[in-house]
């Protein structure tokens, strides 16, 4: 038979279904995916990160970064877009689309920005799903929308786009023919480039110590999250909680109502018991029923992780697998025969690291009411106080809303802005707590999750993952109680540990107050506020649940070998 083809005629190499999409109609592909993009990204949170990055990270190094992967993810989405093989592009868009769904579902329900805490907390509540879709329809319907549109974009039907395919068809270049000319290779390259960004969110997440996602798009932020979060689970197995070995002393005095009240970002030494500035002066008022333990070195520079080790007990030689393992302090409390009240400083059903078997330790979990940070804490001194009328004793851990990075606008002679914030809710705080809390057969502790390094311009910073500054880690440490078999025992401990203790003593302290004998409880648990706290202690940063690393430091004179002895006298600390 004869060759009619023209000479240099490949159409064989060229099936016909391998037409190039029309212009017009690749026009709107692409109007549709950058729509997507735009409309699930507000645009605010964008902008917030690059000013952030600006100002407290690598200025402008740091922002090229951010644009470094955001023109990533872009790729890799218009590449998964333009793949021609109908399957393979609905498979490799599925885990942008459900990002897309899910997250930003999640972020107009919750109005935050999903980060770790959050992913942890939509991986632990999947046996929840139900419940959560009929509660929030509104905010799932709106982004099923949007979800729509970015399917839409993605999955018009098309084979090639100009000359050059993604896939399914070899380009027409000789050398790229040999290297694309597998069906197989021609496949996986466009599956790799369209995985490409979400694998490399995952090693920022992981260098960040599980930080660094804010403003970065959802529809791969939230599956790098979840893959992190897997590997971690897959990392360090299903472990168990151990087995409650301790038992209350029979001879012990029955134990006191307990109560922990955890703080957000409050540094030791803007507490007037610790450096005057005006800050806290019911404090000042009410010396008479407080125990001063001075500055105290915080478990993390980040919030979750303080509070699961605050929780769990882990010692930091145990770390990471002490969170993971230890009994939770609500176990110790009930066997004791307290009740445990869980009282948390924000408005999602779980908070602070807690999952749903923890939740179901706690016998009650009651949310604070209000429309600003103050407001929610002042309304957590009334719960704190209406359970504290209940004559079983209980255990109570609240932790606060904290303070805000808006400047107060009260009246004061401080001028910057960290010092005017922890006035203006630290000090109706604790005149609130001073004199609505009955005391007598109340001990009352008191701390922060982690600690802040002020910057020049006025900004703060912590969660800090290399470099970290040991002000990050610097938070208080009291006891406040009338209790007569308490009060003068936690006097004595804090004149002998002042600037001496971490957020690691505070587990034996509780232990202590329920009625363990302290004999035992030193086998298991680091030394509590009660005993000589002579081990050096330091602060972990990135994720507790996967290997946090450790800064080590003195921690009886934190202030002093960290800090330039000068900050104190002009006020640079």
């Amino acid at each position: 038979m004869r060759d009619t083809r023209a000479p240099g005629d490949d159409s064989t190499a060229r099936p016909r279904s391998a037409a190039p999409l029309s212009g017009p109609a690749a026009a709107i592909k692409i109007a549709a995916i950058l729509s997507f993009v735009f409309l699930t990204n507000p645009h605010a949170a964008v902008g917030e990160r690059v000013d952030e990055l600006i100002r407290n990270f690598d200025g402008y190094l740091g922002v090229g970064v951010f644009g470094g992967l955001w023109a990533v993810c872009l790729a890799g989405m218009l590449t998964t877009s333009f793949v021609s093989t109908l399957w393979l592009r609905f498979v490799l868009a599925l885990p942008l689309l459900a990002g897309a769904l899910v997250g930003s579902a999640y972020e107009d329900a919750a109005r935050v920005e999903i980060d770790y805490d959050h992913a942890l907390m939509l991986r632990e509540g999947i046996a929840h799903a139900g419940p959560a879709l009929r509660l929030y329809a509104g905010s799932v319907f709106g982004a099923g929308l949007l979800a729509l549109l970015g399917a839409a974009g993605i999955l018009l039907p098309m084979r090639s786009f100009g000359r050059f395919s993604v896939s399914g068809t070899a380009p027409r270049s000789d050398v790229l023919r040999r290297v694309l000319g597998s069906r197989r290779l021609r496949n996986v390259l466009p599956a790799a480039a369209a995985a490409m960004p979400i694998v490399l969110l995952a090693m920022v997440i992981l260098a960040r110590g599980g930080y660094g996602m804010a403003g970065l798009p959802v529809q791969h932020k939230l599956p790098a999250l979840l893959m992190v979060i897997e590997m971690h689970r897959w990392l360090r197995g299903d472990a168990e909680r151990g087995p409650l070995v301790l038992r209350p002393d029979a001879e012990a005095p029955p134990a006191p109502h307990v109560v922990l009240v955890v703080d957000r970002g409050v540094r030791g030494d803007y507490l007037d018991l610790n450096r005057v500035r005006g800050t806290t002066p019911a404090l000042l008022g009410g010396r008479d029923r407080i125990a001063n333990f001075g500055y105290a070195v915080a478990a993390a520079n980040c919030s979750t992780a303080s509070n699961l080790i605050l929780r769990t007990g882990a010692r930091p030689a145990d770390l990471p697998q002490g969170v993971h393992t230890n009994p939770y302090i609500w176990s110790y409390a009930r066997r004791a025969g307290m009740r445990t009240v869980f009282i948390p400083g924000s408005e999602r059903p779980l908070a602070h690291g807690m999952s749903f078997r923890e939740r179901r330790q706690v016998d009650e979990v009651v949310r604070t009411q209000g429309g600003t940070r103050r407001a929610r804490d002042l309304h957590a001194v009334e719960l704190i106080r209406n359970r504290l009328l209940r004559s079983e004793p209980q255990l109570i851990i609240a932790v606060k809303s904290g303070i805000s990075r808006e400047a107060s606008s009260r009246a004061t002679r401080l001028d910057d802005p960290y010092g005017k914030a922890v006035a203006s809710n630290l000090d109706p705080f604790f005149g609130r707590l001073l004199a609505d809390v009955p005391l007598d057969d109340v001990v009352v502790l008191y701390t922060s999750d982690h600690g802040q390094d002020l910057l020049d311009d006025g900004s703060w910073i912590n969660c800090s993952t290399s470099g970290a500054s040991p002000l990050e880690a610097l938070v208080p440490m009291l006891a406040i109680t009338r209790h007569p078999a308490w009060r003068g025992r936690f006097a004595a401990a804090a004149a002998r540990n002042r600037n001496r203790t971490s957020h690691y003593n505070l587990f034996a302290t509780l232990l202590a107050l329920f009625g363990y004998d302290p004999a035992h409880v030193a086998e298991r648990y680091e030394p509590g506020l009660l005993d000589a706290t002579e081990a050096e202690y330091g602060f972990t940063t990135g994720l507790v649940s996967a290997s946090p690393r450790m800064v080590i430091g003195s921690r009886g004179r934190l202030p002093v070998q960290r800090i330039p002895p000068a900050a104190f006298e002009d006020g640079g600390m």
